[in-house]
């Protein structure tokens, strides 16, 4: 088969070698110049093309419409990051490759049209708009959220209390986003693999804190999984129902939703794997890897093995933020060894490392994962959220 990597990590998060073969395939690979990186790794044959910007739909195009000159066609595409799904799907609806569509894709990055194909369904979502009108005249009320229409991880979030703020944060950003209702209650995150028509694999996790708290306000941010039968099969239902609609027939999902009178609110899904130590976690405890399956997904190939197995075991895991202000020096930090049974690990940044502002969820503070009996979990995450200290200058 002829098959496009687009690929923007620079380590080996996504086990590329492993699932394609470079050598019974032409394998040719897109990257920015992070992507490039992985490469270095990378000793089986494969074409390469870097680009300054994997948002250039434009760039792609040309490049596809080349490679596609020369071979004929693209038998797969893939794309795993949240923010390259987009681009894969107008790709291939425009290239005729097998996988998910543009309009699929659309469906899973814009948030608006994300609940606007949720309209005629039983699914509650926030009320919102895409007209800053409708804030102006009163239609929706404050507090809102406003929300690019495209992005993850709570980046040009804003919460508004009011008209005065609203106008303020209009003039600086004018188009673009998506307004809604602000609605109380805890969050939490559903992470699993869909197939065909049902849901193989599914687990719950409850938010520490907020990605909007960890983005705006640098405060920690964490995850404890639950299991609570009740609520499962609630969840399980509406969460079927948003990726059917959505379109989603076989694939790896993220999604969130408020728990707000003991009812759950929909506010947003991405086809991916979740971010943080989601992943890790997953693995360590029903040996289920989201990436392997998100790939395998997306080369069509049969995941319908990949369900998991029950340990009895719970997980957590926290983010530490960099500071405010940045750039800054690693002085001293907490190291907590092996003090406490559930711990992981802790990867935290060296003595003399410079944070930049610039590290995420993955190149931050500190991250930390715990794994083991549901109360020694809660305790050793409190204790590390309690007592974990870096120093800077």
């Amino acid at each position: 088969m002829n098959i496009i990597i687009i690929n923007r990590w620079q380590d080996d998060f996504a086990d590329y070698q492993g699932v394609v073969d470079h050598k019974l395939n032409d394998v040719v690979y897109i990257t920015n110049n992070s992507g490039s990186k992985y490469l270095d790794s990378v000793v089986v044959p494969y074409e390469h093309y870097v680009v300054d910007k994997l948002e250039d739909i434009n760039k792609l195009m040309e490049i596809v419409a080349k490679i596609v000159r020369e071979k004929g066609k693209v038998d797969r595409l893939l794309a795993l990051s949240e923010f390259d799904i987009r681009n894969a799907g107008v790709l291939r609806s425009k290239f005729n490759i097998p996988g998910m569509n543009e309009q699929t894709a659309k469906n899973f990055t814009d948030k608006i049209s994300m609940k606007e194909a949720l309209k005629n369904s039983s699914i509650r979502y926030p009320k919102y708009t895409k007209d800053p009108n409708d804030i102006i005249t009163g239609k929706l009320k404050f507090p809102i959220v406003q929300k690019p229409r495209e992005g993850a991880a709570s980046e040009g979030v804003h919460i508004i209390d009011d008209l005065a703020s609203f106008r303020k944060l209009l003039d600086r950003n004018p188009a673009g986003y998506d307004y809604e209702e602000f609605v109380s209650g805890n969050i939490y995150h559903v992470d699993g693999i869909k197939h065909d028509t049902e849901l193989q694999f599914m687990k719950i996790s409850r938010y520490i804190n907020t990605c909007y708290e960890y983005e705006k306000f640098k405060t920690p941010l964490g995850s404890l999984l639950i299991k609570n039968p009740l609520l499962y099969e609630k969840i399980y239902k509406m969460t079927l129902k948003v990726l059917s609609t959505l379109g989603m027939e076989t694939g790896v999902f993220h999604l969130e939703f408020i728990l707000h009178d003991n009812e759950p609110v929909f506010l947003e899904v991405g086809a991916r794997q979740g971010g943080g130590e989601i992943v890790p976690m997953l693995k360590q405890i029903y040996g289920v890897d989201l990436v392997l399956a998100l790939l395998k997904s997306q080369m069509l190939e049969d995941i319908s093995m990949l369900t998991g197995q029950e340990n009895g075991n719970y997980g957590g895991f926290l983010l530490f933020p960099e500071p405010v202000r940045t750039p800054v020096k690693v002085k001293n930090k907490t190291i907590f060894g092996g003090k406490l049974k559930t711990l992981v690990y802790e990867i935290t940044p060296s003595i003399g490392q410079v944070l930049d502002g610039n590290g995420g969820y993955y190149f931050n503070a500190g991250r930390f994962l715990f794994v083991g009996p549901s109360e020694g979990v809660k305790e050793d995450l409190d204790y590390v959220l309690k007592n974990y200290e870096v120093a800077y200058e």
